[in-house]
C-alpha cells in the first residue's frame, strides 16, 4: 500500500500481524498540499458560479445582438476551462479520500487516511511516524491467503485430459502422508 500523494506520517494504526478489513485505516498522513487542494477546489467552485452567470448573460446578449461573438466565446472559454479545472480538483480530492461534501460545507481536512485496499494480514510496516511517505514508497504489505493459486505442470500427452473448472486433488511434502488438498483448474497455459 502506497499513498496517492506524498505526506508526512502523522500516526500508524496497525502493526505487523494485524488483521485488517478492506477500507480500514492503516495510517494518517498530513501535508500542506492537501489543504491547498481543498482551498483551490472551493475558490474554483466559487469562480465557476460567477463564470456560469457571465456565460449565460453573454449568450442571451448574443441572441439579442447586444454583444460581440468574441466576448461570448471568451465567456464560454472561461466557463468551460474553470469547469474542467473543478472536475480535476474533485477527482484529486476523491483519490485522496477527502469527502467533497465536507469541503463544500467548509470543513477543511488537514490529514488524510491511508486505507487498506483488501482484507488480510499486515505483513510489513515500512512507515515511521514523522517520516515523509512518497507516492513511490511501499508503506504496508498486506496479504490475503484465502485464495491461493498453485502452478502445476502437466505432461504434453495429458494436456487434452484437463479443462477449466475441473476439480483436482494434490498434496505437498509438508502435509501428512495421505492428506490431500482440493483445487479447481482456473486457467491453462498453452505454452510448452
Amino acid at each position: 500500500v502506497s499513498p496517492v500523494m506524498g505526506g508526512v506520517v502523522k500516526s500508524i494504526t496497525v502493526v505487523p500481524g494485524s488483521y485488517v478489513k478492506k477500507g480500514q485505516v492503516l495510517a494518517y498522513l498530513q501535508h500542506p498540499d492537501y489543504i491547498q487542494l481543498q482551498e483551490d477546489y472551493l475558490k474554483t467552485k466559487s469562480s465557476l458560479i460567477f463564470l456560469e452567470q457571465e456565460y449565460n448573460r453573454q449568450k442571451n446578449m448574443l441572441n439579442d445582438s447586444a454583444t460581440s461573438r468574441k466576448l461570448y466565446q471568451q465567456a464560454a472559454n472561461n466557463y468551460n476551462t474553470t469547469k474542467a479545472i473543478l472536475l480535476s480538483l474533485k477527482n484529486k480530492l476523491t483519490l485522496l479520500g477527502i469527502p467533497i461534501n465536507s469541503v463544500e460545507n467548509g470543513k477543511i481536512i488537514a490529514a488524510i487516511s491511508l486505507v487498506s485496499p483488501i482484507s488480510g494480514y499486515v505483513q510489513k510496516v515500512n512507515a515511521n511516524v514523522g517520516s515523509f511517505a512518497a507516492p513511490t514508497e511501499l508503506l504496508f504489505e498486506i496479504y490475503n491467503n484465502s485464495l491461493l493459486f498453485i502452478d502445476l505442470q502437466v505432461y504434453q500427452q495429458d494436456l487434452s485430459k484437463i479443462r477449466i473448472g475441473q476439480q483436482l486433488y494434490f498434496t505437498t511434502p509438508s502435509l501428512n502422508a495421505g492428506s490431500n488438498l482440493r483445487a479447481t483448474i482456473y486457467a491453462i497455459d498453452r505454452a510448452f
